[in-house]
């Protein structure tokens, strides 16, 4: 039996980094009879042969990555030395040389830089060349949604939101028509990300921002970067009514139908905390804070009396978590919890 190839001064080679050095060898031509038997040996082991799988598969596309770190000075005194290497073996004075030089360039890499990195881009190329350009997107009652796009950007879709993909030469273009959604935008200056919602539109080249839209308004919230809000139909808005507005990071407009536009500065954390699936609040009513936690479940909170409605509600809370979020409430404040028969969740004034 041939046992199987081992490399030398290297006792924890993975066999990620043994396929690599394998594809190496297989592709110069170099393997020996001896070599090609250690090498079909290896491959039995069920671990390397999908690493090799994995790793020949997306040869072809890796070029572009390699020649990013290849100028490194530490790649480029490494090519210096194996060139010297080669001169001194006839063999290599082949018509096969550059061939040869080529693939030791990147196996040396690979012991520096160690492959993975470069196939996790790869990868990552790969899944934007299958993204798709246009199509619709939404998500149920509690469920939470991230997509990338052709270009690069991630749309990420919060509960019970839909939003629709629209993408041109001339623009990248989305229509969020409900619920609330963060863009993280691939940078392109030539090709303007659209992101229209209600009456809005949201203009951004390369930045982060968070859309919400409801009944009653269009919240936009930047995370990062730089964005510019209009109306999306100017010409049936009142003069007296602001046309737009850029955002710096940190800040929050909020437009509601037929009023101005308003610009504050916004808790960035609490505002995009539903994207980790918390629930952010700060100094906020009682009455917000359910009907908040009521945009994640189907098992409502209600409040039996009114006049709890503008108790304050400090803390970190799970998304779609109503009783919790109840039994919280009620360890602060004199409250007790009730299920309703129709299945809600009653908060009522606690009675001694």
């Amino acid at each position: 039996m041939v046992a199987p190839q081992q490399f030398p001064n290297d006792p924890e080679v993975t066999a990620e980094k043994e396929a690599v050095r394998w594809l190496v060898r297989v592709q110069s031509c170099v393997l020996s009879e001896t070599e090609k038997a250690h090498f079909a040996t290896w491959r039995s082991n069920a671990a390397n042969a999908s690493a090799y799988q994995q790793v020949s598969g997306f040869w072809g596309t890796i070029d572009s990555t390699i020649n990013e770190v290849a100028a490194t000075p530490e790649i480029l005194r490494e090519r210096e030395r194996i060139l010297a290497q080669l001169s001194r073996r006839r063999f290599y004075r082949t018509a096969g040389i550059a061939a040869g030089v080529a693939f030791l360039v990147i196996t040396s890499l690979t012991l520096l830089a160690n492959i993975r990195p470069a196939l996790t881009k790869v990868r990552a190329t790969l899944a934007s060349l299958q993204a798709p350009s246009e199509g619709m997107y939404a998500t149920t009652v509690g469920e939470r949604s991230t997509v990338t796009l052709r270009d690069g950007s991630v749309l990420t879709l919060n509960t019970d939101s839909a939003a629709r993909v629209a993408f041109s030469e001339q623009e990248r273009r989305i229509i969020l028509t409900r619920g609330q959604a963060l863009f993280e935008v691939a940078k392109n200056q030539s090709r303007p990300f659209v992101v229209y919602a209600g009456d809005e539109r949201i203009v951004a080249t390369g930045t982060a921002f968070d859309v919400r839209l409801d009944t009653t308004a269009v919240e936009v919230t930047l995370v990062e970067g730089h964005v510019l809000v209009d109306h999306a139909d100017n010409a049936v808005r009142l003069k007296t009514i602001p046309q737009s507005a850029e955002l710096s990071a940190g800040e929050r407009l909020v437009a509601r139908p037929g009023d101005v536009i308003s610009v504050s500065p916004a808790n960035v954390e609490s505002v995009t905390s539903w994207t980790t699936g918390k629930l952010v609040f700060l100094n906020t009513r009682l009455s917000d804070a359910i009907a908040e936690e009521n945009r994640y479940t189907h098992t409502p909170l209600n409040l039996a009396d009114d006049s709890l409605a503008d108790l304050r509600v400090n803390g970190v809370f799970r998304a779609g978590q109503p009783a919790e979020f109840a039994r919280a409430v009620a360890q602060i404040y004199p409250l007790s919890i009730k299920d309703g028969p129709d299945g809600q969740i009653r908060i009522i004034t606690r009675t001694n």
